[in-house]
């Protein structure tokens, strides 16, 4: 049992270093180049179309990168020196979590996660979901509630051969969607229960989810775990972690 697995957890080791590494950077990075593309992309007269503002851009340049996921894939597997095999899907599952999370500008309340994943040739992932963070008010006293939430699709791996359950790491291009307050409008109720409304403020953008998750699997139908996860986007990154439930094929 050793030689298997101790060479699966040295690549997965691998993968968490540059994974890491680059998040150290990525950040301001990642966000002079998402602004250059915005504006570029709103030079163009797409965004004065879009009936959102920035909408119709984010959408194009995320089915970009869906056409060029396959491409990306190979050039992943043969920079790590892999031998490229055709993409199969071996196992497919569902996981739905809430728990807690934080963002840039004073954002913090629930987080929440959601997800379709598909194995690819066992220890490969494609997984499209949607996490986010939302501003929790238990009073219900202003209105909207600020969030940050995204919609991506993320390429990863995980350890295989583990019967009990297995680590994995991911990370992708996602539409983020950012909602804020803008101008006061008006209020009503008393000063113990009233509601204070403010002019919704909703824009789009294009940022960069990632994720690592410990799923725990007793049966091969059922699992739980822990999901990390986050996106760096230029109107408000945002981090969270789940406790989540993971239903389907699992192997």
């Amino acid at each position: 049992m050793v030689p298997t697995i101790i060479p699966q957890h040295a690549q997965l080791i691998r993968y968490l270093f540059f994974f890491a590494s680059g998040l150290i950077s990525a950040h301001s990075i990642v966000v002079g180049r998402i602004h250059s593309i915005a504006e570029w992309l709103a030079s163009s007269g797409y965004a004065r179309q879009a009936h959102k503002p920035g909408l119709r851009p984010c959408v194009r340049v995320l089915v970009i990168f869906l056409m060029a996921l396959p491409s990306l894939a190979y050039s992943a597997n043969s920079a790590f020196g892999e031998e490229h095999k055709p993409a199969q899907v071996t196992s497919g599952w569902f996981t739905g979590g809430v728990g807690g999370g934080a963002g840039t500008k004073n954002l913090s309340g629930i987080g929440s996660y959601v997800a379709l994943s598909l194995a690819l040739n066992e220890n490969r992932l494609l997984s499209f979901r949607s996490s986010g963070v939302t501003e929790f008010d238990i009073f219900g006293s202003i209105s909207p509630d600020e969030s940050s939430t995204d919609y991506g699709v993320l390429y990863g791996m995980r350890t295989s051969g583990q019967h009990l359950g297995y680590l994995s790491v991911s990370a992708g291009l996602s539409l983020v969607s950012s909602v804020k307050r803008g101008r006061f409008l008006s209020s009503s109720g008393g000063w113990l229960f009233g509601t204070s409304s403010y002019e919704t403020v909703q824009k789009y953008t294009i940022g960069i989810p990632f994720e690592g998750q410990a799923v725990f699997k007793p049966f091969d139908f059922i699992g739980v775990g822990l999901v990390c996860f986050g996106n760096i986007n230029p109107e408000r990154s945002f981090v969270g972690a789940a406790l989540g439930l993971y239903l389907g094929d699992l192997r």
